[in-house]
């Protein structure tokens, strides 16, 4: 029996909820107590912090935005692998590259924006960028193609600048693509190329509360798996923005496990979790 494991009530953990929806867009309905409870009491040990009415003073009272990143990082469950979900990589391949390399404006600037907004650990920006290489061949260098690659979670940022996986994460992956684009390690894990560690740019951005102001729009963009966190107010407000960020003609990719059903936007359903502008 754990005596020394710290319970949080049912107002505290609404104070908490509340919090981390004005701020992340991270809906946390009742059902997640037991979850945020479990997770946030090592962090409140280790801390030696004695409640979670303590921590929430604590949160509230952070005005860098370090507890509140913090927390983020231990409520999000940031499991991914290479290949997840592949029929969008080949998608993506196969008929959003013709499709808008072909485009007579976009094929005469040879400029190509692409966006992963939900990066996690890396997994998936590098997944898109093996398939542009694919796509382009030799003639990629003629482009400018690279990929902006966003999450709010530094923790998992900095482990996609880092390029390094276990082998683990790559068991889903051909062969002939792991033997293309990874090293491996003296530690048995891989590194990514550097060829492709320099064409992704990463940065922090807040979907919820981030201004979405770009100096160009975008392609494509891939929000995947991410807003299964929100409330149908706040995806609604998400896509909408990206959706201002698209060019015409540009594709949104969501997971297949999420929906656009009975939100108000603009976009085509293409496929399954596929949209366009």
């Amino acid at each position: 029996m754990q005596t020394d494991f710290i319970r949080i009530s049912i107002s505290e953990f609404h104070l908490i909820a509340t919090l981390v929806k004005d701020k992340l867009g991270i809906h946390l309905p009742d059902t997640k107590l037991g979850l945020v409870e479990s997770r946030l009491n090592k962090e409140l040990k280790t801390r030696k912090i004695q409640g979670f009415s303590e921590y929430f003073k604590i949160l509230e009272g952070d005005r860098s935005g370090t507890e509140l990143q913090n927390l983020a990082n231990i409520i999000s469950t940031n499991h991914t692998f290479f290949n997840r979900e592949n029929s969008h990589f080949a998608y993506f391949r196969d008929k959003v590259l013709p499709t808008m390399c072909r485009a007579p404006d976009i094929n005469k600037r040879k400029d190509l924006r692409v966006w992963c907004a939900a990066s996690s650990s890396g997994e998936e920006p590098i997944m898109i960028m093996m398939q542009m290489l694919e796509y382009f061949g030799m003639d990629y260098n003629q482009w400018t193609a690279g990929l902006l690659a966003t999450d709010i979670s530094l923790e998992v940022l900095a482990k996609a600048k880092k390029g390094e996986y276990e082998s683990a994460n790559l068991a889903h992956l051909p062969a002939t693509q792991r033997e293309k684009y990874f090293d491996q390690k003296p530690n048995g894990n891989f590194k990514v190329v550097e060829r492709i560690l320099k064409e992704i740019t990463y940065a922090r951005f807040n979907l919820v509360t981030g201004s979405y102001q770009f100096s160009k729009m975008f392609h494509c963009i891939f929000c995947r798996n991410v807003m299964i966190y929100f409330d149908n107010e706040t995806k609604e407000k998400v896509i909408n923005n990206l959706y201002n960020c698209l060019v015409p003609g540009g594709y949104l990719f969501i997971g297949h496990a999420e929906s656009l059903n009975g939100l108000k936007h603009q976009y085509q359903n293409i496929q399954p979790a596929v949209y366009q502008k």
